[in-house]
């Protein structure tokens, strides 16, 4: 598991690292005025890109990972699931383009999100999860490795006024396009996929569409809690502010791609083999793995809040100012939900859906109510302050209905990482250092305080060093 999670995460991070310099790039071209309506376009077609996925990639990502020793069974998943993911996609640009008809925006932002819709067909030949569910997270990696570098090179290059604003659309799109054309080729060149076609049924359609379902309002809802509130700002506040807090935000999101998304798609498949063979060596692996992810979220949460104001006047200019401390709030939200997708998943391995869906659900209805009452109080600040109520709340309902760990048990388990990245954080608010110094001094500072107060030992950092290298 830690080998698949260093690989998601080194490219992740080179990969989310490309990405947003891109987006950094825009914005300054920009201005905050054009780069609000540019955010608040992608938002909007995200939306759209959940409800065609449908929770097929979770469904999918499970089912590989059930039967990864049969590859002719893998084959037949991955073209039934394929085929919905397209026909989805076809259904859910069509009610884009409709919904933007009613939109409240001009012309030209209801142009811009049609064309981010474009993402929807590449992205649902993207075979990502079928690579996640058979733990070979290298071909992962290139593809996103190569959707960062395309989306870079094409925006750093071709990006160069105002009038660009829908090129730099297209560009996004063809980051996703590369990666996508990438990971298919190196399908078709591992494994076989032929005479699948004859075996499908329409009635094996419909099971996997109602199997997904409650994938689907996960991720769904993911999406609502993680973009509504920069799509409630873009309907009440101007596009300017909508600028300033995405300014910040894209870096939290940044933060959430490279790190939670490398933990979750990492121990999926894990915890779905070992609850099929031990469900008590799952219970152990679940609460292991909880309190290594507690370590590294603390770090972030702690570190973030220290070093956010000097990463905004280094990323941006003097015009983004403000949102520095949306930055420094957010980072705590990467900390709770890190944590969250442990007893998330566990829940997913453990075959309780209902669960699952109930959990988001109920998250997704506070993130609509929290964000409309409190954008007009507290301003571009109300996204954040929602989302760590929301993901505080998600995180313990899992925790309690998983029943992998106790809530008093990790409170204690936080005590002397929380007392670290304390430290941590007043040594490093003191240091004068350059930005991209700082960044790495205040984790070895981190790692030092860990082995110090005895949260982590030398002995388990030579065995995780040992299955790296062998």
């Amino acid at each position: 598991m830690v080998k698949n999670f260093l690989y998601l995460l080194g490219s992740n991070v080179f990969g989310q690292v490309l990405t947003l310099w891109g987006f950094v790039h825009i914005a300054r071209i920009l201005g905050p005025d054009s780069f609000g309506q540019f955010v608040f376009a992608q938002t909007v077609s995200l939306y759209f890109l959940y409800l065609a996925d449908f929770g097929l990639q979770t469904h999918g990502t499970r089912e590989v990972a059930r039967v990864a020793e049969n590859r002719s069974e893998v084959s037949r998943q991955v073209l039934q699931i394929s085929l919905l993911r397209i026909g989805s996609a076809l259904v859910a640009f069509l009610v884009l383009w409709i919904a933007v008809m009613f939109l409240p925006k001009s012309a030209d932002v209801q142009h811009l999100i049609l064309i981010f819709g474009l993402s929807l067909f590449p992205s649902a030949l993207l075979l990502e999860w079928v690579f996640q569910g058979l733990e070979r997270m290298e071909p992962i990696a290139a593809g996103r490795v190569a959707r960062g570098c395309l989306f870079a090179g094409l925006v750093f290059f071709l990006v160069k006024t105002h009038d660009d604003l829908d090129m730099a659309a297209l560009y996004y799109t063809a980051g996703i396009l590369g990666s996508t054309l990438l990971l298919m080729i190196y399908y078709l060149r591992t494994i076989p996929s032929r005479n699948l076609v004859t075996h499908m049924r329409f009635a094996e359609l419909t099971e996997t569409l109602a199997k997904a379902f409650p994938f689907a309002i996960g991720a769904f809802i993911t999406q609502v809690n993680y973009n509504f509130g920069t799509f409630a700002l873009g309907l009440y506040l101007t596009h300017k502010e909508v600028g300033v807090f995405s300014a910040s935000y894209k870096i939290i999101l940044f933060m959430w791609a490279f790190v939670v998304v490398a933990a979750s798609n990492a121990i999926l498949p894990l915890l779905v083999k070992t609850y099929r063979e031990d469900k008590a060596r799952f219970l152990v692996a679940t609460r292991k793995i909880a309190q290594r992810f507690l370590l590294v979220g603390i770090g972030i949460g702690a570190g973030g809040t220290a070093v956010g104001d000097r990463v905004i006047q280094f990323l941006y200019s003097s015009t983004y100012e403000e949102s520095s401390v949306v930055l420094q709030l957010g980072m705590w939200i990467v900390t709770v939900v890190m944590l969250r997708v442990v007893f998330e998943n566990a829940l997913i391995a453990s075959g309780a859906e209902s669960v699952y869906s109930k959990g988001f659900l109920l998250a997704g209805a506070l993130t609509l109510i929290g964000n409309l009452a409190l954008v007009s109080v507290a301003g571009i600040l109300s996204p954040i302050l929602v989302s760590l109520i929301v993901e505080t709340f998600l995180l313990i309902f899992f925790l309690v209905r998983s029943q992998v760990l106790s809530a008093s048990s990790l409170v204690n388990m936080s005590i002397r990482p929380v007392l670290a990245a304390v430290i941590m954080a007043l040594t490093i608010t003191a240091l004068s250092f350059h930005i991209l110094l700082l960044m790495p001094a205040g984790a070895l500072i981190y790692f030092a305080l860990l082995l110090t107060f005895r949260c982590i030992s030398i002995q388990e950092v030579g065995r995780i060093v040992g299955s790296l290298i062998h």
